[in-house]
């Protein structure tokens, strides 16, 4: 325990009135906190707290990363990572009471490190998309407790996993949030190693390239190369990718990768199901990897599928962003093909990806590449497509949600 660190925090906050409160009312529907309980019906805010604010800001330094959400104090149980949907902003909410009582500088940085790592990655922080957040926070609070001064060892920082046990257990285990905190933590050491060199060090850049999308791409996609003013404001990649990670999260596609190609990169959503006019399904069968009828509730509802089995559509959407020209070349791929490309690819788009100049000859194209599973013999076969790639846009909503008419 850093006794130093207890007796300064309590010094601190026993000696900071709060004179003001205000109601917050902005949407706190959408969180992460390390609590399961019930949050109080009412929320307020309280003034600022500029220690706090230097902690954010040492988290921010050591991760690289920069600031994009409001820091507030309010009455939460402990720390808590907040978007609100509607407007698409974030906040991180923080408890004094929890401050307070927190035994070690560890706890603190760890704390705030896995909150702040939800909105640095720009999550949406869904029940839908749960599970692979909570790894990229967790990744994250790894990168930065490796860089956070009196934190030296990783067995050390592994230790939040019992400080900071998650809230959602059903979602991610502890053996793959200690998976998350050491990878890292590992990649936070590999920079250190060369803290020397000329570049900026950026370890998804290996891991996008190892990440190869098949290129020229397979045929039977119907690819359509969406227009240019639709990223009139865009000067680098990253523009181009958060405004398409923007239409996906409005439209239910929480899952996605990014995958390689020559001068560019391409997003990959995972496989989903969906409904025979088209249209996303609406229920918790959509990202199931089988037909709704490979799945059975008890015997009558075996013998029931048997009898009247269901036909089942599946489909990926590649967004390909690149100044390369290509046709679609080779043979058809399978149903298991296409979905090892969102198993093969990175969770995130590297820096230096992101940081590339847009300029007219990036081109954004996009390929559907869909599954149809017959109701005799349950083998998957690919449709060379059923309708075009813009009807699968529209008929899914994706051409809407990017502003497209």
């Amino acid at each position: 325990m850093n006794a130093c660190f207890i007796i300064f925090c309590s010094l601190m906050f026993c000696t900071y009135l709060l004179p003001a409160q205000e109601l917050i009312t902005f949407s706190t529907q959408e969180h992460c906190s390390f609590s399961g309980t019930a949050w109080e019906e009412e929320l307020y805010r309280f003034p600022a707290n500029p220690k706090v604010a230097s902690w954010v800001l040492e988290i921010l330094e050591a991760g690289g990363v920069s600031q994009n959400f409001e820091l507030i104090q309010a009455n939460v149980e402990n720390i808590a990572a907040v978007y609100d949907v509607k407007t698409g902003k974030r906040y991180l909410l923080f408890s004094q009471n929890h401050l307070e009582k927190a035994a070690t500088k560890l706890e603190v940085y760890a704390a705030f490190a896995h909150e702040i790592g939800h909105h640095v990655n720009e999550h949406t922080i869904s029940e839908a998309s749960r599970k692979g957040e909570e790894w990229e926070a967790d990744y994250f609070m790894g990168y930065v407790l490796a860089k956070i001064s009196g934190i030296s060892a990783l067995q050390e920082a592994e230790r939040v996993i019992e400080l900071l046990p998650t809230s959602h257990p059903q979602a991610v285990t502890n053996q793959e949030r200690r998976q998350a905190i050491e990878e890292g933590w590992k990649a936070a050491q590999a920079s250190f190693a060369i803290k020397s060199a000329t570049f900026d060090y950026d370890p998804n850049r290996e891991a996008l390239l190892q990440a190869q999308f098949p290129f020229p791409p397979p045929p039977c996609c119907s690819p359509i190369t969406l227009p240019d003013y639709l990223f009139s404001s865009a000067t680098h990649l990253g523009d181009l990718d958060k405004k398409l990670r923007a239409a996906l999260g409005k439209t239910g596609f929480v899952y996605f990768k990014y995958m390689s190609v020559p001068n560019g990169f391409a997003l990959v959503t995972q496989m989903e199901q969906y409904n025979a006019n088209y249209t996303s399904r609406n229920d918790n069968k959509r990202w199931n990897a089988t037909p709704v009828g490979a799945n059975f509730a008890g015997y009558l509802d075996y013998f029931r599928r048997l009898l009247f089995p269901e036909k089942a559509y599946f489909r990926t959407f590649v967004f390909l962003v690149s100044t390369q020209d290509f046709n679609t070349k080779g043979k058809q791929v399978t149903k298991a093909e296409v979905g090892a490309w969102y198993g093969q690819g990175i969770n995130r788009l590297p820096k230096t990806t992101a940081s590339q100049i847009y300029n007219d000859d990036v081109k954004a194209t996009v390929l559907v590449y869909e599954f149809e599973v017959p109701e005799s013999n349950r083998r998957p076969t690919q449709k060379c497509p059923s309708i075009n790639t813009l009807q699968h846009l529209k008929q899914s909503g994706l051409w809407q949600a990017l502003g497209l008419r």
